[in-house]
C-alpha cells in the first residue's frame, strides 16, 4: 500500500499558477528490491494524480570499470590494467572473490599470470 506524505505549503503563493515547486526528503529508506518505481503527486487545487518519470533503485554495483591492454597492438603479449570502484556495499575482505569474464578467450595467452591487486 502506498505511503502519503501531507505537505502545508506556508510560503506557496502562486496566483497565476506555473511555479516550480521542489521537494527534498532526506532520510528514506529505498525499498528492498530492485526495481523500477514511480511516484505521483497531487495538490489541493490539482487532484488528479501525476506519475513521475520511472526511476530506478538498484543493487550496489560496480562503476569506473576501465581496462587497458599494453601495448594495444594485436597479436601481442600485453600487460592488463583493470580498475573499477566497488559499490556501497561491496566491500572486499581477505578471501573475497573478483571473476574476470573474458568475452573470447581465444584471444588470451594460455598461460596468464595474476600480478597484483591493490
Amino acid at each position: 500500500m502506498p505511503i502519503k506524505v501531507y505537505l502545508n505549503c506556508p510560503s506557496c503563493s502562486t496566483r497565476n499558477g506555473g511555479q516550480k515547486i521542489e521537494i527534498v526528503v532526506k532520510g528514506i529508506t529505498n525499498p528492498s528490491r530492485e526495481n523500477d518505481y514511480y511516484l505521483t503527486v497531487f495538490t489541493s487545487k490539482q487532484t488528479k494524480p501525476s506519475v513521475s518519470a520511472p526511476y530506478h533503485i538498484g543493487v550496489s554495483s560496480i562503476s569506473d570499470f576501465v581496462v587497458t591492454p599494453d601495448p594495444v597492438i594485436a597479436g601481442e603479449i600485453a600487460t592488463y590494467a583493470i580498475e573499477f570502484r566497488t559499490g556501497v556495499s561491496g566491500e572486499l575482505n581477505p578471501g573475497d572473490t573478483i571473476v574476470l569474464c573474458l568475452i573470447t578467450i581465444s584471444l588470451f595467452s594460455h598461460k596468464i599470470a595474476l600480478v597484483t591487486l591493490s
